[in-house]
């Protein structure tokens, strides 16, 4: 399987329309903006805690809280993205369709911007069934960018840098002794 980049695989995807990315074929900017999105967190039962649903209906995003942990300066997790209908699916080279998608995401919650570096398509809903397309994304083509405002893309960057703060280390408060040891 080869790799995928974002300007590949976006433009039939929800994440086409949380970032302003390139299209390499129109070469135009597309700048689409899911309307104001609910803010919605609430854990099922396997784990994944509900972020949003897009203004359509069409998904529901999720993130896997016990997923989120630093690298290096950025924080990395899993979101997945449940789709009511089947999606088309560019990733595996023989076409078919999926009803699910992990996304492997880093976030930058200092500047407010992420990129994505791997998906997982699935036949079924919630990551189940076969897996029928699945690539990382290059490194040249990670770029961390701020999503659009009430885009999917922004509730899953609030929700994973507010899971990060609380599971962060947080530094030793000095009282302006030394310890002897």
């Amino acid at each position: 399987m080869s790799q995928i980049s974002p300007a590949d695989h976006v433009a039939d995807s929800p994440i086409a329309y949380c970032f302003r990315m390139p299209q390499r074929t129109a070469g135009t900017t597309l700048a689409l903006a899911l309307a104001a999105l609910p803010l919605v967190t609430m854990a099922t039962g396997d784990g994944w805690q509900r972020v949003a649903a897009s203004a359509d209906d069409s998904y529901t995003s999720y993130v896997y809280p016990s997923s989120v942990r630093a690298r290096g300066q950025l924080v990395e997790a899993w979101t997945l993205d449940d789709y009511a209908a089947p999606q088309p699916n560019d990733l595996s080279g023989t076409g078919g369709r999926y009803l699910s998608q992990e996304t492997r995401w880093l976030f930058d919650c200092t500047h407010g911007t992420s990129t994505f570096t791997q998906v997982i398509r699935y036949s079924q809903h919630m990551g189940t069934g076969e897996v029928v397309g699945q690539g990382p994304v290059s490194e040249a083509d990670q770029i961390m960018q701020h999503p659009l405002p009430r885009s999917v893309a922004a509730h899953q960057l609030k929700v994973v840098c507010e899971i990060w703060a609380k599971k962060a280390p947080q530094p030793a408060e000095s009282n302006g002794t030394t310890a002897v040891l």
